[in-house]
């Protein structure tokens, strides 16, 4: 890791290699390309299912992803969370399962990560389960998927 100084900005240069290690201090287990976009230039939520999904993200493969959970995080009561984002035309379910897919094509484009520790950090019961899930939103199987991101790249 390179820090410059005495530039137009301040730059911290990561090498790819890195951005899967681990940060013991993060609630994400792992940074992404998609991590730092966020962070750096995605403003504030436009949303309430924004603000929800941020919220779910930052949480997989750290701690239980709950209803209750993001209510008490947010300090409201589950019910009214499900009241906002009912106002909002969803769900706390198609939010977190829509958070859970972008997250794992995030995984398998930018780390190295295997996809049994992926199905592992999104909270699925085994491989299988979360390989069927991806199938039936992306089209693929998560190693197909991964593999046609590394052409890309």
């Amino acid at each position: 890791t390179k820090v410059r100084c005495g530039e137009a900005s301040i730059s911290i240069e990561i090498e790819n290699a890195d951005l899967p290690t681990r940060n013991p201090n993060s609630g994400i287990a792992l940074v992404t390309r998609e991590d730092v976009k966020r962070a750096c230039n995605g403003g504030p939520p436009q949303n309430f299912a924004s603000l929800i999904e941020q919220l779910i993200i930052q949480r997989l493969g750290s701690c239980a992803v709950t209803l209750d959970e993001i209510a008490s995080t947010m300090a409201v009561s589950t019910r009214s969370l499900q009241r906002y984002l009912d106002s909002e035309g969803t769900s706390f379910r198609a939010i977190a399962d829509g958070a859970k897919m972008r997250r794992a094509a995030e995984l398998l484009a930018d780390t190295s990560v295997s996809v049994a520790e992926v199905a592992l950090i999104l909270d699925y019961s085994t491989r299988s389960h979360f390989a069927r899930a991806f199938r039936r939103v992306h089209g693929t199987s998560p190693l197909e998927f991964r593999a046609a991101r590394s052409m890309l790249v």
